[in-house]
């Protein structure tokens, strides 16, 4: 974790130049003690103690998680966005990596920028997201680190690849590119994804008449098309099919970026 509860109850966020603090520094979640970590080869962090019960320490995070969560805040803030790192949500069971606000048609909104940089099901997708929801966020922007999508981020246009389920879902529920974080390139793409089809078979039946059988769609199976993407936030309506239409926040394209 990234931000944990000075002596006097404030938010710190973690850097290497952070020194313990005399009272120590607890959990914003749970509440419980936490120690300052400073590696040379993962980020500076806080850690729980081990066998800590509380649900923020429930899945321990990657370095490259970590590094993730503050390359995002980093360029959100240079944007001029207002941002919180980590921001618990108990009443929710959630927390946020980095909420964000910004600009929307009637006025500031909030969003929640997930990453996720290992495995996740659909189910824990719906819920985050309605979780989100009910805390007040425009939407759930999630954001897939090069860990879990190494080959979407280095395909060509005409490639085929198998396409981890989480990801179809997003790209399916929310109609938009996928993001894609490079975090050692301090970059963002937007993926689409494109089925493929599969010809299907063809024979001559006893009278000599060819006939065909239907083709088909894999299901895991894609094509992905990249767009470079800025850091830029902006409100985005959808029409998915058997949903609601609403707004949810995506990262605008680079004008200045280059397509693969």
């Amino acid at each position: 974790m990234l931000v944990a509860l000075g002596p006097s109850g404030h938010r710190t966020e973690t850097h290497r130049d952070l020194v313990p603090a005399s009272g120590g520094y607890r959990c914003p979640y749970c509440r419980h003690p936490v120690h300052l970590k400073r590696g040379r080869v993962k980020v500076a962090h806080f850690a729980h103690a081990a066998g800590t019960d509380c649900p923020a320490a429930s899945e321990p995070e990657s370095p490259e998680h970590l590094a993730a969560k503050a390359l995002l805040a980093a360029e959100f803030r240079a944007l001029g966005y207002a941002v919180l790192l980590e921001r618990p949500h108990p009443e929710h069971r959630r927390r946020v990596d980095v909420a964000v606000r910004i600009p929307g048609r009637a006025g500031p909104v909030q969003v929640a920028v997930e990453v996720q940089a290992s495995a996740i099901n659909t189910k824990e997708i719906i819920r985050r997201e309605r979780a989100d929801r009910a805390a007040g966020y425009l939407s759930t922007l999630w954001c897939f680190t090069s860990s879990r999508a190494p080959d979407l981020l280095t395909l060509r246009p005409d490639v085929e690849v198998r396409v981890p389920e989480e990801i179809r879902f997003i790209h399916r529920t929310h109609t938009t590119d996928v993001a894609l974080l490079d975090v050692n390139a301090r970059s963002v793409w937007l993926a689409h994804l494109a089925e493929t089809w599969r010809d299907g078979n063809s024979w001559f039946d006893s009278s000599g008449n060819e006939q065909s059988s239907r083709g088909r769609r894999p299901r895991t199976i894609r094509t992905v098309e990249r767009t470079a993407a800025s850091f830029a936030l902006r409100p985005v309506w959808i029409t998915p099919a058997k949903q609601t239409p609403r707004w949810i926040a995506a990262f605008a394209p680079d004008p200045n970026g280059s397509d693969s």
